[in-house]
């Protein structure tokens, strides 16, 4: 489910989503000249980008959680969309790995591996969060924003 979101320059607003996880993919700038937009997690507060007249738009990759204790802020002057989708968790197998009997290929034994690999998920999840991040500090450093 894709959802999109305005926030106002000078605002600090929650993310508009009932359900988790969720993906944010792209932010861009609607009115006004500049905009720096910061991400507020449980983790701190992270700039995800810098828009401008030169780059209205920046892809992000950011996956959250934990959706509504994160917030969005702008400073600028202008207005920014935000742009993402709820993310459907991969917690049922039983398409998956079928025999032509229909048997899961997934037994209940197997119950602490598919809890391992949400975990293994979620860690991978956050250091492309914190990839993304570093990305995204180097490229201002450069002035590529």
């Amino acid at each position: 489910m894709f959802f999109g979101q305005v926030i106002k320059p000078g605002a600090e607003e929650k993310l508009n989503v009932e359900q988790d996880p969720v993906r944010l993919v792209n932010i861009a700038l609607d009115t006004g000249t500049n905009a720096k937009v910061y991400l507020k997690t449980c983790n701190g507060e992270s700039l995800v980008g810098i828009l401008n007249q030169n780059k209205r738009r920046h892809k992000i990759n950011y996956i959250l959680d934990d959706a509504d204790q994160a917030t969005i802020r702008v400073v600028g002057d202008g207005n920014v969309h935000l742009v993402g989708f709820v993310e459907e968790m991969e917690d049922s197998f039983s398409d998956r790995g079928s025999t032509d009997t229909g048997s899961s290929a997934y037994s209940s034994d197997d119950s602490d591996e598919a809890t391992e690999t949400v975990e293994e998920r979620r860690e991978r999840r956050n250091e492309n969060n914190r990839r993304s991040r570093m990305d995204t500090f180097r490229a201002t450093r450069r002035g590529r924003f």
